[in-house]
């Protein structure tokens, strides 16, 4: 066939695709040409590029409109060009065929060959050049296409944000969650050790809660502002590496703080100052003592040299409620009333004091403070400080309206005994702590000094194991106790069932129980809640184990499952029909309130670690009314 010859018809099928063609040209129904394109994929085998882009000539609208839905190309068999291109395309196949043979051959070309193939060339070229246009504003509108893209993911958080549920939160409710806020920064701050160099300088930092709060929006500050009490706690310490100190203008530190007091205005202060001989102790000390009027806790710690200089100021802490005092283990102070430590002898309204570390700096001689007001009493003792504390139940018979007492137990040999019992007729809450670290320290030596009439609260958090002691303390006190804190103690089982049956304990109501010690954990036996159940049909016989119980809290009941014995406890001081029908002048009380402290062994609460029984019995417990509460 000659290069510019028409190509002779190709049957009806091509025939047909072309008058369906022109028909779509007229009505421009893309429906109706999409099975014209399915019957071309036939004729396409046989017919060339040129014939068939010749066809659609009269209908390129139409097939520009549907080739852009198609997703699958239509290629021609015989050189692969994609038909439904608006570009040139293809190669003319009698001319493809001729490239071919001279390939194998060394055949000289005539010169109608010679020039159907360099026309071939310009019209590749041709093609060529369209295929980089297209490329190139493809390549243009993907680029603008991805900017429009990061532009949608830069711009769409911000539509969220104004979105955020926190816009629509009542002010009251922001409010407390600015003051949940301000207390975890400040609780973060006295966790620190005091010369952890992160802890400078406390709360005078604007990176902190609550200035950050007041630095947000418009909003916020305006509601910072507005309450006071966001302001009243004071976190001042000069402590810290020395760069960070002298790289640090205490004139900035000293602005401030008089800026937090004056936001601050007329709120009860709540104030931690830890105390050295640095120079620059006077420019923040000064401006926070002349507000000591309105201090109502106070936190101090310090050396000689960085307390003393609170003398000054004595008259100051006119509302002072609660006071904790540390001394550092420091030089004599001296007998010299000059140079004791009597800033707050005259608080009128203290009423809770704590004191711990050398408590060589109180005179028992010397009124350092209102010791008659004083109704809750904390002595802290660690074993750095053991050495210390020579003197301090010289103190306790001073404090003539005590109310609550809690004590770290000292070893004998490292007090002076009292001369006579501590005879405390107020006081009705007593706390007795083992020294962590000290073996020789424990509860049983303070036993036998007190003798309190009105005692109804004791608390053994640690090291108790002198049931006897114990026994004698109550007689000779003549008190009878509500509640009993037994944790970490030294007992066995038939010492705990024993103590358990004493007389003065029988009108206890709040028992805290916990497991003795061994490897470094809890235990508790079962026996000890076989005996605190109450047996059916055995309450006439009065041998009922504290029968006005009505809360009872576990500690470290480390087992794989939930102990049977235990809600058998449970349920017989729940349910126990025997209960209602008492005789006259006998009363079992009904246990109301459960709590299981660390009751998980692997620290998860799962319900399959317990005892399915046990399980669904406790669960009927609860939906009756009894409240069972687990801590871990």
């Amino acid at each position: 066939m000659e290069p510019n010859a028409m190509p002779e018809p190709f049957g009806d099928d091509s025939v047909h695709v072309g008058a369906t063609v022109s028909r779509l040209g007229e009505d421009i129904d893309i429906n109706l040409f999409a099975s014209a394109v399915e019957a071309m994929r036939h004729v396409v085998t046989q017919a060339p590029c040129y014939e068939l882009v010749f066809e659609f000539s009269l209908t390129k609208d139409v097939f520009a409109a549907y080739s852009s839905g198609i997703t699958q190309a239509i290629e021609c068999p015989h050189c692969g060009g994609n038909i439904a291109s608006k570009r040139p395309h293809g190669f003319d196949h009698y001319t493809l065929g001729v490239v071919g043979r001279l390939h194998e051959t060394n055949d000289p070309l005539g010169s109608e060959q010679e020039a159907s193939i360099r026309q071939e060339i310009k019209r590749m070229d041709a093609a060529v050049r369209s295929c980089d246009s297209e490329i190139s504003l493809l390549r243009a509108r993907i680029q603008g296409i991805m900017s429009e893209r990061k532009r949608l993911l830069h711009t769409r958080p911000n539509y969220d944000f104004v979105l955020h549920p926190i816009r629509r939160m009542p002010r009251e409710l922001l409010l407390e969650i600015f003051h949940l806020c301000v207390q975890n920064e400040v609780e973060t701050l006295l966790d620190m050790s005091p010369n952890d160099g992160r802890l400078f300088p406390g709360t005078l930092d604007t990176r902190r809660a609550p200035w950050t709060l007041a630095q947000v929006c418009r909003t916020w500050r305006s509601l910072a502002l507005k309450d006071k009490k966001l302001w009243r706690n004071f976190v001042v310490t000069w402590g810290g590496s020395e760069m960070t100190r002298y790289q640090t203008s205490p004139n900035a530190l000293a602005s401030l703080l008089s800026l937090q007091m004056l936001r601050c205005r007329r709120a009860r202060m709540h104030v931690t100052y830890l105390g050295d001989s640095h120079e620059a102790k006077d420019v923040l000390l000064q401006p926070l003592c002349a507000m000591g009027h309105n201090w109502s806790t106070a936190s101090i710690r310090g050396d000689a040299a960085g307390l003393r200089q609170f003398n000054n100021y004595r008259g100051r802490f006119t509302n002072l409620e609660n006071l904790d005092l540390h001394f550092n283990v420091d030089f004599d102070w001296g007998d010299d009333p000059n140079t004791l430590f009597t800033p707050f002898s005259e608080a009128p309204e203290l009423r809770k004091l704590s004191l711990s570390g050398d408590l060589d700096a109180i005179r028992a001689n010397a009124d350092q403070f209102p010791w008659k007001q004083i109704e809750h009493f904390t002595h802290k003792v660690s074993a750095d400080y053991l050495a210390f504390q020579s003197g301090r139940f010289l103190l306790i018979p001073k404090m003539k309206n005590l109310r609550i007492c809690e004590l770290d137990c000292v070893p004998p040999d490292g007090i002076a005994s009292p001369r006579q019992n501590l005879h405390l007729e107020a006081l009705h809450t007593l706390t007795l702590r083992k020294i962590p670290g000290s073996i020789e320290s424990g509860p049983e030596q303070y036993l036998q000094w007190f003798r309190l009439p009105a005692l109804v609260v004791l608390h053994f958090p640690s090291g108790f194991g002198c049931p006897s002691t114990l026994k004698a303390f109550l007689d000779r006190s003549e008190c009878e106790l509500q509640e009993l804190t037994l944790i970490e103690h030294e007992l066995d089982e038939r010492e705990i069932e024993d103590l358990l049956r004493e007389r003065r304990l029988q009108k206890l109501r709040t028992l805290n129980l916990g497991g003795y010690l061994t490897m470094f954990r809890q235990y508790m036996s079962e026996g000890v809640f076989s005996a605190l159940t109450i047996i059916p049909n055995g309450i006439e016989g009065g041998n009922i184990v504290l029968p006005r119980l009505q809360c009872f809290t576990l500690h470290g009941y480390n087992r794989k499952r939930l102990s049977a014995a235990l809600v058998d406890m449970i349920e017989s001081r729940w349910s126990n029909p025997d209960i209602a029908q008492l005789p006259p002048g006998m009363r079992v009380d009904r246990l109301e309130h459960v709590e299981l402290w660390n009751p998980f062994p692997d620290g998860s609460p799962r319900l399959q670690n317990y005892d399915p029984k046990a399980e669904a019995l406790l669960r009927e417990l609860c939906r009756q009314g009894l409240v069972v509460v687990c801590v871990e």
